[in-house]
């Protein structure tokens, strides 16, 4: 099994992301891949006691300030956030008591992919059975899924954060969205294309031709562009059986949270 094979480098989380101003546009690229990993992982009981106990957590109690003219799924990803490239000192300090509830730095998200409580600072030092390490995590959700490096300096004409195979697949649509292949969007109309349909779209499509779905790849944190980086059988059982489990016992946002339903994209 490998993990590291394809990384050009170990980076901070989200460090590839937002170190550099040419890059400050595909924050919201590196969160909504974020928000969706943590949307697999979180259950009930992060927010709350218990499944049936409606006393919030310290975490839940977080995403109850946000407010409730928003769904829980755009708290949560407002709370795990990440702070601004421009921020000042003061203002990353004051981050950490939404990024990191139980002040023990790690950040929620990561001790929820990880399988820990983000409210329990006790916890933080213990592995996880059957969940992968903080290091793996960090290690492997950054800007590089997408991209070959993200440079500080570029030479005239050159990205300082170049596509890889799999990041080209994500930008092979039209204005309208709809799927182009082996031709990537006009520059003009980047923005026009929202990131997270685009995900939609690419999910089940193979982008290294290893038989493995592309989401699959990336959920049990490998490779979407490697074909010698493929989820073991374990693994790919494993995701199936996550999935058939949170429909089985609502758990994760559960049907109280659940989104509203999203209209077919036009063809």
């Amino acid at each position: 099994m490998t993990t590291n094979r394809w990384r050009t480098s170990v980076l901070p989380v989200a460090a590839s992301c937002l170190v550099v101003t040419a890059a400050a546009a595909k924050e919201t690229h590196f969160e909504e891949v974020k928000f969706r990993l943590v949307s697999e992982h979180i259950r009930c009981t992060h927010c709350h006691a218990g499944r049936e106990d409606p006393e919030l957590t310290a975490y839940g109690r977080k995403i109850s300030d946000l407010g409730k003219d928003k769904t829980v799924q755009e708290r949560v990803k407002e709370l795990e956030a990440e702070v601004a490239v421009t921020a000042s000192e003061e203002e990353r300090e004051a981050a950490k008591a939404h990024t990191d509830v139980d002040a023990d730095g790690v950040a929620n998200w990561i001790e929820i992919l990880t399988g820990r409580d983000p409210s329990a600072a006790e916890d933080s030092q213990q592995p996880a059975a059957g969940f992968p390490t903080v290091e793996r995590v960090t290690t492997f959700v950054q800007c590089t899924i997408c991209h070959i490096r993200v440079d500080a300096v570029a030479g005239p004409g050159k990205s300082r954060a170049p596509h890889n195979p799999f990041g080209k697949t994500l930008t092979e649509f039209d204005a309208k969205g709809k799927r182009l292949r082996g031709r990537a969007i006009e520059k003009a109309d980047a923005e026009d294309v929202d990131f997270a349909q685009r995900l939609d779209v690419i999910a089940k499509e193979d982008a290294d031709l290893d038989s493995a779905f592309n989401w699959d790849e990336i959920s049990s944190l490998h490779s979407p562009f490697d074909k010698t980086d493929r989820p073991t059988l374990a693994e790919t059982k494993a995701l199936r059986q996550n999935q058939a489990d949170r429909r089985k016992n609502d758990e994760g946002f559960g049907q109280i949270h659940k989104l509203p339903h999203r209209p077919r994209r036009p063809r």
